[in-house]
């Protein structure tokens, strides 16, 4: 008889913390959401959009201010440090209604 030993660690490093969690805009209007984190050495936000019915798109990521191109001009990225950074919708419409989310990562460019 084989026996196999396997052990799974999990580590709950920290939180990304988004908000608000919900918000309705009137059309025309502009909105930030804002995303904030606790691991210093993640350097990078990224910012997905996820409409009903559709697969996760990416907007853009901080590093940089790297846009994807179908959101560039009303999707604006800010990052005021390390640990936090917001997304700015201007001029939104109904088809920007969908869910936004934040994520964080360590970018591998070392310039």
């Amino acid at each position: 008889k084989i026996s196999r030993l396997m052990t799974v660690q999990c580590h709950l490093l920290s939180s990304v913390d988004q908000t608000p969690s919900e918000v309705i805009v009137r059309s025309g209007q502009a909105y930030t959401l804002s995303c904030s984190h606790s691991i210093s050495s993640y350097n990078t936000i990224l910012w997905y959009q996820h409409e009903h019915g559709q697969g996760m798109n990416i907007i853009g990521y901080s590093f940089h201010s790297t846009h994807n191109d179908g959101f560039k001009g009303r999707f604006k990225l800010k990052k005021t440090d390390t640990l936090n950074g917001a997304l700015e919708i201007s001029n939104l419409s109904l088809s920007d209604s969908a869910v936004y989310y934040c994520a964080v990562s360590m970018h591998s460019a070392t310039n």
